[in-house]
Formats: C-alpha cells, sequence, structure tokens
C-alpha cells in the first residue's frame, strides 16, 4: 500500500487555469494523482456522441501532459467510476478526493451519489467546488443573481504546480483506455474545432480581440457565423476554460471597447 494520496478528479474541467480542485489540493501535504475517466455507461448514453468523446480525450492528454512536466500523475481510465474507485482503495490510501461538481445529465448525477455513499463508508473526505455558479438544493432563486456574480468576480484558483515535490507513484495505470477507442478518437477529431485549453484560450482571444465586431450582423447567416461567433460552446461544455475567465475577460472589452 502507498503513502497516501490525494486524488484529484477531473471531469467537465479539462484545463488547469481556474482550476480550485487542484489548486486546494496543492496545499495539501500529499501526493496527488490526477484521474479522468471514460465511462462504458456515459460512453453509450443517447447525449453524448463519438465527437464528445474526441474532444474530451484530446482535452485530456493536454492536461495530462502539463502536469507531467511538474512531476504529477494523470490517469486517463475505462470503466465505471464506482467500480474504479473502489479497486482503487484496495491499492491506494486515499487521503481525499478533489473534484468539481458535475453539472451535466441525470446518470452522472446518480452516479455521484453512488461514489459519495461508497466515500462515507471508507471515511474518504470528497470535497466538490462549483465552477459554473450554479447552487445545488435551493429551494427559492432569491437572491440567486448575486450569487452568481459574487462567485464570477471571486479570485481565480491557479494552482502553483512549481511547489509540488513529491515523487511519481509506484504503480502504473491498471485502467487504460482501450486503443481502438483512442484510435477513432484521434481520427474523429481531425477536421473539427481544435481541443484542449490552448486552442480554448486562443478562441476566446480573437473573438475578443476581433471576431465579436461582426458578432450582431453574422450570427444568423450559416456561413459567415462560423467565424464571427464565439465558437467557445464546446470549450465551456468540457471546461477547458471557465466560464469566470470568458466573463471576466468579456467585461474587460466591454470597458474599453
Amino acid at each position: 500500500m502507498t503513502s497516501p494520496v490525494t486524488i484529484v478528479w477531473f471531469k467537465r474541467d479539462l484545463r488547469l487555469h481556474d482550476h480550485r480542485p487542484l489548486a486546494e489540493a496543492l496545499k495539501q501535504s500529499y501526493s496527488i494523482l490526477g484521474i479522468w475517466m471514460v465511462e462504458p455507461e456515459v460512453l453509450m448514453h443517447k447525449d453524448y456522441s463519438l465527437r464528445h468523446f474526441a474532444f474530451q480525450y484530446q482535452s485530456a492528454v493536454e492536461v495530462k501532459d502539463k502536469l507531467a512536466k511538474h512531476g504529477i500523475d494523470m490517469w486517463l481510465c475505462f470503466g465505471s467510476a464506482f467500480e474504479i474507485f473502489r479497486e482503487l482503495l484496495q491499492k491506494i490510501r486515499i487521503h481525499a478526493v478533489y473534484s468539481h461538481q458535475e453539472t451535466g445529465v441525470r446518470i452522472t448525477y446518480e452516479r455521484d451519489l453512488k461514489i459519495k455513499r461508497l466515500f462515507k463508508d471508507q471515511n474518504i473526505q470528497w470535497l466538490e467546488f462549483p465552477q459554473f455558479g450554479v447552487i445545488r438544493g435551493l429551494s427559492h432563486r432569491r437572491g440567486w443573481d448575486k450569487q452568481w456574480k459574487e462567485f464570477m468576480n471571486s479570485p481565480f484558483f491557479n494552482p502553483d504546480l512549481s511547489a509540488y515535490g513529491f515523487p511519481p507513484l509506484s504503480i502504473d495505470n491498471p485502467f487504460k483506455i482501450p486503443e481502438t477507442f483512442v484510435k477513432k478518437w484521434v481520427s474523429e477529431s481531425k477536421g473539427f474545432q481544435k481541443p484542449g485549453e490552448r486552442a480554448a484560450l486562443e478562441t476566446l482571444n480573437s473573438f475578443l480581440n476581433s471576431r465579436y465586431r461582426t458578432y450582431s450582423r453574422h450570427i444568423s447567416k450559416p456561413e459567415e457565423s462560423r467565424s464571427s461567433c464565439s465558437r467557445l460552446s464546446p470549450h465551456l461544455a468540457w471546461g477547458t476554460v471557465s466560464l469566470r475567465r470568458v466573463y471576466r475577460q468579456t467585461l474587460e472589452v466591454y470597458k474599453d471597447p
């Protein structure tokens, strides 16, 4: 059994900038293991397609490569999240799990409830942080706009990766993604919008620097809107850029048009 490990569970937040779970995990005195999962039940869900996973996979690879430069392992896994965590508990002493609250579909919400019960049974602390300003469990909508603005204007959580100084884990990823899926996702991504945090920031900057100026004239024109719209939807959906960053940079443009 290894020394205690902190898990950072990447979900719809495939970036490093403004990533509170990773920033908070780095404050703890434990090794960190990043995990991103492809779950068969989600893969087959009607709301997901091959293109979705192609975008996610390549974005996750970019995060994995960035973390590796600082000595942090990140596993790209295939399997049921519940089964993966249950097996991990047999191999690793998990100190705590950090993640964003996932805003997705019912199947992922029910999965989170199941895993929460598993962690509770094993005395594992799971710290979830909001990333879109969505507040779960509200019984009314009074003051929601104020809370949303407070969240969007709160400080960025930028991980200090330079301070990490733990050795890599001594075990390999036992949940590797089948190569057949990887080949499909890599080939599927050709010709489509570029995935990853770097592409997200390039897209955001190009829109706010110039492309937004023709947005209102071209948004209803199929051909022209390809360049005049923001093209940020997939990046926001899979978290390669934070909504807070998009909001704040957009305000800066309005201040100095």
